[in-house]
């Protein structure tokens, strides 16, 4: 039997795809449910193949790619995690472009052959759980959100097209959303870290809540440089320009969206208590930047220096 040398796994909502390739770089194909039970089925056939010191690439998928990843790196194997852009690169450089579930956990093992200093999956149990929770966070956030805007426009076109609301009902379903967003916020906010207590008590407008949030989202990754972090984030600004032609610059938008929001929430909290941060914001309005792009690059500004503050001694350390 030739030698597992590299191992890819394909991340969807309900199933995993996973190609194997040996030292002849033939694959062999499978499929699992994305399931405890489906993982440890899958486990059990890495152990058989002999592929537990080969490399293992997983694409971060959202949070359809934790369980995998967590159970796999507990059972000893080596998990790099990759940004699906480096999948992208792959696919646009294949000369058929072909885009299955199966294709792609093969495209996946052979980065795992040709790519060195691969990111290594490297989240606790504890870590995983914040995730969950934040991920949770968001969803009621935004169904709390939705449902308020709904409420309110029944109670605006009530009379006019004799509408039948369930005003009471819903209001005690709105106050429930919020009672159980107030608590996942406290938990995540009781799970930090001293050095970033430190700073939400130290900064002036940043609340433990926010950085809670933050802390969950960033766990288990390593950002270094610090432009890794405001990418993440998908802070950092898309330039085009060809010749003596330059487009408008725009966010690249690639990171977490729920992290740009708690971002945003920060930065308007810096703008409105934090005098460094209120000067600075004043004058990018002053040189008639527009809101949305002066809240970005407040946004930015937090994340650096508190990249240098706290996560970088965090790494250092």
């Amino acid at each position: 039997m030739n030698k597992i040398i590299s191992t890819g796994i394909d991340v969807s909502k309900d199933k995993l795809d996973v190609a194997l390739l040996d030292q002849g770089q033939v694959g062999q194909l499978g499929q699992f449910e994305n399931n405890v039970k489906g993982i440890r089925e899958l486990i059990k056939l890495l152990k058989h193949k002999g592929a537990t010191s080969a490399p293992l690439i997983i694409e971060s998928t959202g949070e359809y790619h934790l369980s995998a990843s967590f159970m796999l790196q507990k059972d000893g194997f080596k998990v790099n995690c990759i940004n699906p852009l480096i999948t992208k690169q792959y696919e646009r450089a294949s000369i058929r472009g072909a885009k299955t579930d199966r294709v792609d956990a093969l495209r996946l093992a052979k980065i795992g052959i040709l790519e060195n200093n691969l990111p290594v999956f490297q989240s606790s149990r504890a870590q995983l759980k914040a995730k969950k929770y934040a991920s949770l966070l968001a969803i009621l956030e935004h169904q709390a959100q939705a449902l308020k805007q709904s409420m309110a426009s029944v109670e605006k076109n009530q009379a006019l097209f004799s509408m039948r609301a369930k005003s009471k009902r819903l209001a005690r379903i709105l106050t429930l959303f919020k009672e159980e967003i107030t608590d996942l916020k406290s938990d995540l906010a009781d799970q930090l870290p001293d050095s970033w207590q430190e700073c939400a008590n130290a900064t002036k407008g940043v609340s433990r809540a926010e950085l809670g949030i933050l802390h969950a989202l960033l766990a288990g990754h390593e950002f270094s440089p610090k432009d890794k972090l405001v990418a993440f984030l998908g802070l950092d600004v898309r330039k085009r320009q060809s010749g003596s032609w330059q487009s408008r610059e725009h966010l690249s938008k690639r990171g977490s969206p729920y992290g740009r929001k708690v971002l945003y929430q920060i930065a308007w909290g810096l703008m409105m208590h934090n005098p460094k941060y209120k000067q600075y914001y004043q004058s990018l309005r002053k040189r008639k930047k527009p809101y949305l792009t002066a809240m970005a690059a407040l946004s930015r500004k937090f994340l650096r220096n508190f990249y240098a503050t706290v996560l970088k001694p965090e790494m250092n350390g």
